[in-house]
């Protein structure tokens, strides 16, 4: 159970609670100073409960592994003499779901309202929510639930469910960020007072989201507000998608995009706004990442014992923004997708003019006669090593013509090209092979077959992986990642160096190599002629030796490189599972006049831009405001008979509780949920 505080603010003094909760007071001065990072994992009391109120427990839970908030809100139910306002909240990006159910829980009861009932409890179920409310509704008995509703229902007495929690959708996520927004903007005429009192710094810091040259549902930062700003990344920059990268700009709603955790989600919302500066924080292993202050990314924490600069040390990762002091004490983090397909063979599918015939593929012209002189290909090809290294090869060699396949080599590469001819003419091809140049040569193969099927890898100048080679085994993804260093990669003395024009290929080789539990250094520098940018990938030390056991003696001899091996320090950065931790160089501000975009992700909240995991809740206390006026009834009920209805059950339980000499709190007992309803449910029916 996390250290409850009392966080007085300025409308509320310093708080007298009731012993048996474990609440610790802290001094208004010291309340003042704290930072983000303090407050978090402790529950806030900004008000203790009050006589006659009435109050709504919402929950926006995360996975509890530091990819995403777990938040909880406690609001008081406005009446006509004071606004609805925040009374207490808890914040936390560690804690599982299963724990936070227990906080949620002591949070709830604490704020037993005028109806003799814990808090109206509103857990958000999408994701790990689920997990929370079955702890609170199977175990620790919490008993007054949301119940989900249908607005669209054409008869409002049949708009209730039979489940309980907020399922959050695009259109229920439109109907309680237009209350949301309405209230916290709305005064009243006569007080000057808001419709919806705020008082988390969390809450806060999150409302600098709000903007909209729209609907509510795609809200920024206010661009009436001189003082409102937004979390927000330039347009330039390239965001991790399931196909590549694309220029968050070009990111639209329903986009596939690589989150936190390793996985692709949905993108729900794209928001801009213009701006004056921008943040550019550099960090060891990976390119720059330029963003707006206080646009948080994934770090660790990095340890100086005896003052001394250490090697990077992996803790616990945590949400910083420059704002909140990212600084050299920091290491970003870098992910790899976590999915994983095993596959045996692939299919080549049967372009115009070819049709399968016992497993191999045979041209046919339009009077139904086969084409001999059109040799046949297997319509299923093994994906064994020779497979994927051609796969890898002709990433970075290779290139599609009318009606074949052409890779390019130098002439001190002749091993690969006999490798190359062997493993072609094995598939039934009649490979060639011709000098077009003093150093260069080309092998080729004409197949309209195999042709289509290589034009998944796109154009010549925007070449990528299919998407499924992300999920592929690592052992897989490692013959092609040989495959792609045999033909664009320098082997140096204790160095593995490559140079891409491609943004696509740049990281999709950095996640390969990541999944396979190597280091490796990615920057982003200009052209010769100052227009193109071209990335670079380094392995160095035990990832490099690592890397060069894969290749056979000859084509190491091929690739060997004269010159200066570039100097990487690989003490900088960490591995981690599939998270590469690279420590923070800098962290500068620069000027820039121009559009900054956000998004906004289903579940995980965050995606990977230039490599780097950054995050985008007010969705706590949203929920919470909607709920608080949204009625929960049974059919033809009134919300006074609702309110009577409940409280004599209450009073029912408490009698039944001192009979049977049980509480209905059981968390401290050895009974189960099914058993204190038994127990209930037979004394109930002996009193009838």
């Amino acid at each position: 159970m996390p250290e409850p505080i009392v966080a007085p603010t300025p409308s509320h003094p310093p708080l007298d609670i009731l012993p048996g909760y474990g609440f610790a007071k802290v001094p208004r001065p010291k309340w003042e100073r704290a930072d983000l990072q303090d407050l978090r994992d402790r529950i806030l009391i900004f008000e203790a409960p009050r006589r006659g109120c009435l109050y709504v427990l919402s929950a926006d839970v995360g996975d509890g592994v530091g990819l995403d908030n777990s938040v909880g809100d406690v609001t008081r139910v406005g009446t006509v003499t004071e606004p609805d306002e925040q009374v207490a909240q808890f914040v936390s990006d560690q804690i599982d779901p299963t724990d936070f159910a227990k906080v949620l829980d002591a949070l709830g009861r604490f704020y037993t309202g005028s109806d003799n009932l814990p808090a109206l409890a509103a857990i958000e179920v999408n994701g790990p929510g689920i997990a929370t409310l079955s702890e609170m509704n199977r175990h620790l008995g919490y008993d007054n639930f949301f119940v989900w509703q249908h607005e669209d229902a054409r008869d409002p007495r049949s708009r209730y469910s039979a489940r309980l929690g907020f399922w959050t959708s695009r259109q229920s996520r439109t109907i309680i960020l237009n209350r949301y927004v309405k209230k916290v903007k709305t005064k009243d005429e006569n007080t000057g007072a808001r419709d919806y009192v705020i008082n988390s710094p969390f809450t806060i810091e999150e409302l600098r989201d709000f903007q909209t040259s729209g609907g509510v549902w795609q809200a920024e930062a206010d661009p009436s507000d001189a003082d409102a700003h937004d979390d927000c990344i330039p347009p330039y920059a390239l965001v991790r998608t399931r196909e590549g990268m694309k220029a968050i700009c070009e990111i639209v709603i329903g986009d596939l995009v690589l989150t936190g955790a390793g996985r692709f989600m949905p993108v729900l919302r794209v928001g801009r706004r213009r701006t004056q500066e921008l943040m550019r924080v550099s960090a060891w292993g990976r390119p720059c990442l330029e963003l707006t202050g206080n646009h948080r990314i994934l770090a660790a924490k990095r340890e100086r014992p005896n003052g001394t600069q250490p090697p990077l040390r992996h803790g616990q990762l945590k949400f910083v923004s420059a704002d909140e002091g990212l600084d050299a004490s920091w290491g970003t983090v870098s992910v790899a997708p976590r999915a994983e397909v095993s596959i045996r063979e692939v299919r080549i599918p049967p372009p115009p003019g070819f049709r399968e015939v016992t497993g191999r593929l045979l041209a046919f012209d339009k009077r139904g006669r086969r084409l001999g002189r059109c040799r046949p290909i297997p319509s299923q090809l093994p994906v064994d090593p020779d497979f994927l290294r051609l796969l890898g090869y002709f990433a970075a060699e290779g290139s599609c013509g009318r009606h074949s396949v052409q890779w390019a080599s130098h002439a001190r590469e002749r091993s690969i090209r006999v490798w190359l001819l062997g493993y072609l003419r094995s598939l039934g091809l009649a490979p060639f092979q011709r000098r077009v140049s003093a150093a260069g040569w080309i092998v080729g193969v004409s197949s309209v077959p195999l042709r289509e099927f290589f034009r998944q890898f796109s154009s010549s100048t925007d070449k990528r992986f299919p998407w499924w080679v992300s999920q592929l085994p690592p052992a897989f993804q490692a013959e092609i990642l040989v495959g792609h260093l045999v033909g664009d990669a320098s082997f140096m003395d204790g160095t593995v160096k490559l140079a891409t024009i491609s943004p696509h290929f740049a990281y999709q080789l950095q996640e390969m190599s990541l999944r396979n539990g190597w280091r490796v250094s990615v920057c982003k520098r200009m052209g010769q002629n100052g227009h193109n940018r071209q990335w670079h990938l380094t392995w160095a030390g035990p990832e490099a030796h690592k890397i060069r056991a894969l290749f056979p003696a000859a084509w190491l001899r091929a690739k060997r490189a004269s010159g200066k091996p570039p100097r990487v320090d690989q003490s900088k950065l960490r591995l981690d599972g599939l998270n590469l931790i690279g420590g923070v160089r800098s962290v500068l501000s620069v000027p820039y006049e121009g559009w900054v975009y956000n998004l906004e992700v289903q579940e995980d909240h965050s995606y990977v831009v230039e490599g780097t995991v950054v995050s985008n809740c007010i969705i706590a206390g949203a929920i919470g405001l909607y709920v608080c006026h949204t009625t929960q009834m049974e059919e033809g009920e009134t919300l006074a008979d609702r309110r009577r209805r409940l409280s004599e059950q209450r009073a029912r339980e408490k009698s039944l509780e001192d009979k049977l000499g049980v509480r209905r709190d059981y968390r401290n007992t050895d009974y189960s949920a099914e058993e204190v309803r038994e127990l209930y449910g037979s004394d109930e029916a002996e009193e009838d």
